[in-house]
């Protein structure tokens, strides 16, 4: 789970500013400079810097997390599952599904 990024939408939900390794599951749900701050794996540099980052800007941690909240709304199951519903009913009715 943890790769698909569901850790990060745990914190986006609650409006924390994430730091987060650049692996795919997590560019899936988060967007570097939006949501969170995503820094190449195995690269503790890279990590600190985005943390000391993070961690000295009160305005930057302010809007990752609103835009976290925003984006971490789009994985509420509510959203989920009607668009579960409309690609259902797509295929019934033979349209294309949406993304």
């Amino acid at each position: 789970w943890a790769s698909f990024g569901i850790v990060l939408l745990a914190a986006m939900a609650v409006g924390k500013p994430l730091v987060a390794s650049n692996i795919e599951g997590y560019a899936d749900v988060a967007t570097h400079g939006a949501e969170a701050l995503l820094v190449p794996p195995k690269d503790p540099v890279r990590l600190s810097e985005a943390l000391l980052n993070v961690l000295g800007d009160k305005n930057l941690q302010r809007e990752m997390g609103e835009m976290g909240r925003k984006t971490a709304m789009r994985y509420d199951w509510s959203q989920v599952a009607q668009r579960i519903m409309d690609n259902y009913l797509s295929l019934v009715n033979g349209r294309k599904c949406a993304p």
